[in-house]
């Protein structure tokens, strides 16, 4: 069974992240996402990573961490989608306008986000600072984003 996670929550995610982590990548942000997001994790392998950006007219001397934080905030939307998605559209007889509530998440929650998060970022090369850093990040953004 494949799922497919929303485009615009993966590139809002890791938009999130890469300012927190990295604001000197947001001026590329966009051009690298539009190349990236439609294989996230095709953006893990560094030498098609550069060959894409370059024939994009982006030189890049030093690993960017966009394609890094795109694929980590699509496996992340997956895992949530998979095994979360209750949280996603959450129903509340309190809610008379039918607006879903934000999700609630809970600590236990967020910690298994974060250990998905960890673990994608240490599969595409990222040391374990970097990697916990950009686990942070994502589920920081995550938890207070207003959808």
């Amino acid at each position: 069974m494949t799922h497919t996670v929303d485009r615009e929550r993966v590139i809002g995610l890791a938009r999130a992240a890469v300012t927190s982590l990295a604001p000197e990548e947001l001026p590329v942000f966009e051009a690298v996402s539009a190349r990236v997001a439609r294989d996230p994790d095709r953006g893990l392998d560094p030498g098609r990573t550069r060959e894409d950006l370059l024939g994009f007219g982006i030189d890049v001397a030093v690993p960017l961490l966009t394609p890094v934080a795109i694929a980590v905030a699509a496996e992340v939307l997956r895992y949530v989608t998979i095994h979360l998605s209750e949280l996603l559209h959450p129903s509340d007889p309190d809610v008379a306008d039918g607006t879903p509530l934000p999700p609630r998440w809970t600590s236990d929650q967020l910690s298994e986000i974060h250990e998905v998060a960890y673990r994608k970022a240490l599969a595409s090369r990222l040391n374990d600072a970097r990697s916990t850093a950009l686990a942070d990040a994502i589920v920081a953004a995550l938890a207070t984003a207003p959808d």
